[in-house]
């Protein structure tokens, strides 16, 4: 975010992006209901498992970085070598 142009949009869609995709793995988990499997639980949680939800923010964070770097980013190796860090990530 330091490397993109100030443009107030740019904080401003990753939170909107983020947040969606918060509200978008509630509902997904209300729709598939999964069970959690309670062979393995090292620690006691509610709620549902599939999907799950620090995946579906992790994907939407990183790829709004991508694509954020991608529009932004002019110098072609710079663009390169954060997409490989981005895709890493």
């Amino acid at each position: 975010m330091l490397i993109i142009p100030k443009d107030k949009i740019v904080p401003k869609l990753v939170a909107i992006n983020t947040s969606l995709a918060v509200v978008l793995n509630f509902i997904f988990k209300n729709i598939f209901r999964r069970q959690r499997p309670f062979e393995y639980m090292l620690v006691d949680v509610s709620g549902y498992s599939f999907p799950s939800a620090h995946a579906m923010v992790g994907v939407a964070f990183y790829g709004t970085l991508l694509y954020l770097n991608d529009r932004f980013i002019k110098d072609k190796k710079l663009k390169i070598v954060l997409d490989i860090i981005l895709w890493i990530l």
